[in-house]
């Protein structure tokens, strides 16, 4: 699928692929949240500088053709202000599901982005790539993250025990699941 060149929004926020002018404002958002990301998503927190944000943007157009992983810039609603990043990822062609993930800059929680984003993020995965399902996963302890996908609709299915590793160490995570009938109600 070509990388859409349209925004994806409501009256808060939208959600559109990465253009290379975004690295700085991206590495800006990162760092700003580093603290904060470090125990929920240790990848995100390990970037440290502007050329990795660079290198990882140009590697988007070639995921999104592939059908690979489909991610977004979030930011306010008229496209100036990074908010943080979504996406779906390990995207199961066969079946038709995919993860959904999400992180939001720490000067922008606590309003809503991240519900908003999964939201926006659900109805391109369903419409787009076809997808039937849709699959969050929230390490045990991270409460804030557990809210965002009940308020944008998400039903809990359970705790899966030791299902990712962060650094080596396995860690319990709730498996929250979208579908489209989720979005109707």
């Amino acid at each position: 699928m070509p990388v859409p060149t349209r925004l994806l929004r409501d009256d808060a926020i939208a959600i559109r692929p990465f253009k290379p002018e975004d690295a700085r404002p991206v590495f800006e958002a990162i760092d700003e949240s580093r603290a904060e990301a470090a125990p929920w998503l240790p990848d995100l927190a390990r970037v440290t500088s502007v050329d990795e944000v660079e290198a990882y943007i140009a590697a988007q157009p070639s995921l999104w053709e592939a059908g690979e992983a489909y991610n977004f810039l979030v930011t306010n609603s008229d496209d100036t202000m990074v908010l943080g990043g979504c996406g779906l990822t390990q995207i199961h062609a066969r079946h038709r599901f995919a993860n959904l993930y999400y992180w939001v800059r720490s000067s922008a929680t606590g309003r809503g982005v991240a519900t908003r984003a999964v939201k926006l993020l659900a109805q391109f995965g369903f419409e787009e790539p076809g997808l039937n399902r849709l699959e969050i996963l929230v390490v045990k302890g991270n409460d804030d993250s557990v809210r965002v996908a009940e308020k944008a609709g998400a039903k809990r299915e359970g705790l899966l025990r030791n299902r990712i590793a962060y650094d080596g160490n396995p860690q319990n995570t709730f498996m929250f699941s979208l579908i489209p009938a989720d979005l109707t109600h």
